[in-house]
């Protein structure tokens, strides 16, 4: 039987989300990051204001400044009419309304576009798409995916989100992914398969519960390390 497809998600994330996602000490915020499948979040920009080595990637930094600016739009928009269909998935506590999310979202993504409107050499921004990456080996301690791999795409394959994975642990010395639920909220099925080929594959791996929870069920991380690498 086909696995039904649903719309994937499309979240802006800043700083302090990141921070609360990814469990990131004061100490991981000194690394020099790599932010896959950025989209139209503020980390980068926030982090490179405060003095931080962040790199973000994502196919959405190929277009030119206006259709960045369009689509970014265009996905906080459809990311709202999403969350106001499925009210009964989030935790309204720090947030009071889909309206008031709309409205932060909003903000968060125009931090995130006047940094890539200066970034005019693309040096924090780069054109990257998954899973093939130009960057050299471990030129990252620290590889970040945010809705992506597991809720962000219509149909996952655990092969896919493998390789992604591998991926990036060529190019970082740590890999944290988040969340672990599929696009309806559920702990994504395919969780289990990629850890144990991962593992398989001499990967350590690690789910790490994590103090954000917007969705009910996203409380955990995905921490990923090749083997040839010391991770404390």
């Amino acid at each position: 039987m086909s696995k039904q497809l649903h719309a994937p998600w499309c979240w802006v994330h800043e700083l302090d989300d990141y921070v609360q996602m990814f469990d990131l000490s004061a100490q991981d915020l000194t690394l020099k990051i790599l932010d896959c499948a950025a989209g139209p979040s503020s980390f980068a920009a926030e982090l490179t204001q405060r003095g931080g080595r962040v790199v973000a990637c994502d196919p959405l930094y190929e277009k030119v400044t206006e259709k960045v600016e369009m689509k970014t739009h265009e996905m906080i928009d459809a990311l709202m009419e999403k969350v106001s269909e499925n009210q009964d998935q989030f935790s309204w506590h720090t947030v009071a309304s889909p309206d008031e999310l709309k409205h932060e979202h909003h903000g968060t993504a125009e931090l995130f576009l006047e940094d890539f409107k200066n970034d005019k050499q693309r040096q924090r921004y780069r054109g990257e798409t998954l899973p093939t990456l130009s960057f050299t080996d471990y030129e990252f301690d620290l590889a970040l995916c945010a809705n992506f791999l597991f809720d962000g795409l219509q149909r996952p394959e655990p092969e896919f989100i493998t390789a992604c994975i591998k991926e990036m642990c060529r190019v970082a010395r740590e890999v944290r992914v988040y969340p672990l639920l599929n696009s309806e909220g559920e702990i994504a099925e395919e969780v289990g398969p990629v850890m144990m080929q991962l593992q398989q594959d001499d990967y350590g791996v690690e789910i790490r519960e994590v103090d954000y929870q917007f969705q009910k069920k996203s409380n955990a991380m995905l921490r990923v390390w090749p083997n040839t690498c010391v991770v404390e």
